[in-house]
């Protein structure tokens, strides 16, 4: 396959996260956590120091922390957070890596592989910036096998309307490359479309274990 913009997941793929504390059911403080995606910032010593969340607020940790997958220094890292909210501050409990994924053409791609996956969610984020997939792998373990699956998005063709505006056909890219089907593990996945022109619209088509499931966007 030539050069394209694809993710490998490891077979125990999708926990890539660092958790600060340990979770404790009941009424403790940790029950009263909030989730969001957003765009985690490391310091100069890559540290996770701040993020902004889908709904543009920015969220300033009370003690910045190391996460293996933030590797660079002053970079942005799509990221799905744990985190409580305190009158001193705010404390992350644990962070997620997201991938994110930038469509290639198909003309650049010698083998497409649609292999099925589970669909669970898919939404634009409040402020526009991502088109975002909620799905499961189905993966397991073998002695002797350590395969990666691959993930990524093929654009079949790109249309121009009369308004000038464009419809953009894509294909959720999966290849299961012969990783063993034992069990589901959750993943999200992120596309930006914030880059594309107002109102082009995202067709979006993702082999499921359930058939054929499609999506249409329309970029905000």
């Amino acid at each position: 396959m030539k050069k394209i913009a694809l993710f490998f997941l490891p077979l125990l793929l999708l926990s890539q996260s660092c958790s600060v504390d340990t979770y404790e059911t009941g009424d403790g403080d940790l029950s009263f956590l909030r989730a969001d995606f957003v765009e985690a910032k490391t310091s100069d010593s890559c540290l996770v120091a701040s993020a902004v969340t889908d709904d543009n607020e920015t969220i300033v940790f009370s003690t910045p922390y190391k996460c293996q997958w933030a590797t660079k220094k002053d970079s942005v890292y799509r990221a799905l957070l744990y985190y409580q909210k305190k009158a001193d501050g705010t404390d992350p409990v644990s962070i997620s890596s997201v991938p994110v994924l930038r469509y290639t053409m198909m003309s650049d791609t010698i083998k497409v592989h649609t292999d099925p996956v589970v669909f669970e969610s898919s939404w634009i984020s409040k402020n526009g910036k991502y088109l975002n997939l909620g799905i499961a792998l189905k993966t397991g373990q073998v002695e002797g096998l350590d395969n990666q699956q691959v993930i990524g998005l093929i654009c079949d063709s790109i249309v121009a309307r009369h308004t000038g505006k464009k419809d953009i056909y894509l294909r959720f890219y999966h290849n299961q490359n012969k990783v063993p089907e034992y069990y589901s593990s959750r993943l999200f996945v992120s596309m930006p479309v914030d880059d594309m022109t107002q109102g082009q619209t995202v067709h979006l088509s993702i082999q499921t274990y359930k058939g054929l499931v499609e999506k249409v966007f329309d970029c905000p």
